[in-house]
């Protein structure tokens, strides 16, 4: 097979499916809640761009290739995206970072193609679903989160040829074409420097030159993912090919959305929602936080959250921290959050990065790894929750060659994950350990299934989001998802702070604010708000922004020209 899209035998490659379904969707054919869900999206974009326009990162991406909104499209495009790339202020769904590409594209062709509100988001969700689809293809395999850069070939060409109303077929050649030289990202690099920040824009700009190409008459392969020879064979350790058309009109991938309301990386975020508690508690009782009131922080959390913290901390180096790596240091953003009470754009700054008594309360957090953690987060549909729905008991194989860090020694869950257990932990001849507590969790031969026994609470606990005392579940993960209605998210942490006057505190979350759940799905329009005004825009103009499919072509480029082409 070649193209494979004049083919009568045998079935339909996997892009010739997800491009008839994704260039026929309207506004009217996509759910309410859906769209809302997008306008949120959208919104929470907008304000990271701003965002990082305050910092020096920001104004060094502005100098080397211009503003925000210019006359090339494709120009713009790769501006924003590395603009919401550059501090983890960006959002998250199952399967990637997709918004680089699905929102800043279509938002970089507004003016171009002179678009309407109810157009641009059609083309965003279009552009979701197709990247998130792809991206959970391959989610269980080297590449997750931002490092999964391949995600924004799938979206930029999306988001493009939805807004040209290609053929089908041009969508294909384009996929085709992208994919045929997908990127691989070295970590180094990613954590080392300020070269993370055009991670997603070289991505989009080959997606878009692809996009040209195609439109031109180009051909590319069609079963350029599923080949034997294929993305999916190279990209992903246990490829999940029907993940790209399955459940298509019914799992709408977008509604799995998780908002970030604080820069860095998601798998922080539930630790710092337990530090800004434990300040607000502190603070009524007339207590004031510094580093020299505190003897030692310690943060339990899942795999993710340790693995990688491990894999950022041999780059963080205090005041001299590059900014790549701040995101990801669980010590510095809790150290924040604890003697100011919140994590904002500002303490990114070089001012405050600088600052030395946050690096010696910084010194005293130690990340510990709870299997019971690491187990709850398995189970959410998202990172990774539902890729291992659809494994079936393969997936049981992977995770635990992961633990025992036999597929590569510097690899762990989402560029960074669970690598000999996380920080704390340890591999044992079964499965993950935590050395600290003596807790495990091993695969249970006689019973086909997880079993795990925490040591410190003397409670057995299964594989699933409830703890179940003194009972092994069964160790298959479950039915895969008919509807994201009810998608998740739980990335939890739990906080103790062991005072100088001998005083304990502590705190937990199961999830953060701003990850997908019940909380998120009701609040998602109020936290995209918050993070709009937080950037300098008015509550007026904000409410313009999640309204926006209501917007005509000239008021949308109106309302992008105000916001993201003077300065901020």
């Amino acid at each position: 097979m070649n193209s494979g899209m004049n083919s009568t035998e045998g079935p339909l490659p996997l892009a010739i499916i997800l491009a008839r379904w994704a260039s026929g969707l309207t506004t009217d054919t996509i759910p309410k809640r859906v769209r809302e869900f997008a306008a949120s999206q959208f919104a929470s974009q907008i304000a990271a761009a701003r965002a990082t326009l305050t910092l020096p990162i920001g104004q060094k991406i502005i100098r080397a290739f211009g503003n925000p909104l210019q006359n090339d499209p494709k120009n713009s495009a790769y501006v924003l995206a590395a603009l919401t790339m550059a501090i983890d202020y960006d959002d998250t769904m199952y399967a990637g970072h997709v918004s680089h590409s699905t929102v800043t594209v279509p938002l970089a062709y507004a003016q171009t193609l002179d678009i309407d509100g109810h157009t641009l988001l059609a083309a965003i969700i279009s552009a979701n679903e197709c990247a998130a689809r792809i991206t959970a293809a391959s989610t269980l395999g080297p590449f997750r989160g931002q490092t999964a850069a391949y995600t924004h070939l799938a979206g930029s060409v999306a988001a493009r040829m939805y807004l040209e109303q290609a053929q089908p077929t041009e969508w294909v050649s384009a996929w085709g074409i992208a994919f045929s030289a997908p990127p691989w990202v070295l970590d180094h690099p990613f954590f080392s420097s300020e070269s993370k920040a055009l991670t997603a824009s070289t991505q989009i700009r080959s997606g878009l030159d692809a996009c040209d190409a195609a439109l031109a008459g180009m051909v590319g392969a069609a079963d350029v993912f599923e080949h034997p020879n294929g993305f999916l064979s190279k990209y992903a350790e246990i490829p999940l090919p029907h993940s790209i058309t399955n459940g298509l009109g019914n799992l709408w991938h977008t509604e799995t959305f998780s908002i970030k309301i604080y820069p860095g990386c998601a798998y922080i975020d539930s630790a710092i929602d337990c530090a800004i508690a434990i300040y607000r508690r502190e603070t009524e009782r007339g207590h004031i936080i510094e580093p020299d009131t505190i003897d030692e922080v310690i943060v339990e959390a899942s795999a993710f959250t340790t693995g990688m913290d491990a894999k950022s901390s041999p780059y963080i180096d205090g005041s001299l921290t590059p900014i790549s790596a701040i995101g990801f240091s669980v010590g510095y953003n809790v150290a924040v959050a604890l003697t100011r009470g919140s994590l904002n754009i500002s303490d990114l700054s070089p001012g405050h990065i600088r600052e030395d008594s946050i690096w010696r309360l910084a010194d005293k957090v130690h990340v510990k790894h709870d299997i019971s953690l690491t187990l709850n987060a398995l189970q959410a549909t998202a990172p990774i929750g539902e890729a291992l729905r659809h494994a079936g008991n393969a997936a049981n194989t992977w995770l635990l060659e992961i633990a025992a860090n036999k597929i590569n020694s510097d690899r762990g869950v989402d560029g960074g994950g669970a690598t000999e257990g996380g920080a704390g932990g340890g591999v044992g001849e079964g499965g993950y350990g935590n050395a600290e507590g003596g807790a495990s969790v091993g695969w249970d031969k006689n019973k086909d299934a997880y079993s795990s026994k925490d040591g410190i609470r003397g409670e057995d606990r299964g594989v699933g989001g409830n703890e179940s005392r003194g009972e092994d579940r069964n160790g298959t993960w479950g039915e895969p998802s008919i509807s994201f209605q009810d998608a998740t998210k739980s990335i939890g942490a739990r906080v103790i702070v062991r005072f100088s006057d001998g005083r304990i505190e502590q705190e937990y979350r199961k999830s953060a604010i701003g990850a997908i759940g019940p909380e998120t799905r009701s609040t998602h329009r109020e936290l995209a708000m918050h993070k709009l005004t937080s950037s300098g825009i008015s509550d007026k103009d904000a409410t313009t922004v999640l309204d926006v499919e209501s917007l005509s072509s000239k008021d949308l480029n109106k309302l992008l020209t105000k916001l993201l082409s003077s300065p901020v």
